[in-house]
């Protein structure tokens, strides 16, 4: 109905992330058990006294690391 809107959808699989994405490029899954796992890692790095621009690289290596995908260079 709105072709327009930016679509944010919470997923519990890459299959159905992977399903989801291909609806289009206005729609983003998210994996939730996986977010915030990676979140609370990143929050414990932090605390730990690493940087936020070191603890943000490594959230992502967490995340393509779970996804079995290369990391972003």
């Amino acid at each position: 109905m709105k072709p327009e809107l930016d679509i944010i959808v919470r997923t519990d699989s890459d299959p159905e992330a992977a399903r989801l994405r291909a609806a289009g490029p206005r729609v983003q899954p998210i994996h939730g058990e996986r977010e915030l796992a990676v979140q609370m890692a990143r929050y414990t790095l932090r605390r730990f006294g690493v940087s936020a621009t070191e603890a943000e690289a490594i959230a992502q290596g967490l995340r393509d690391r779970s996804r079995g995908t290369q990391p972003a260079r």
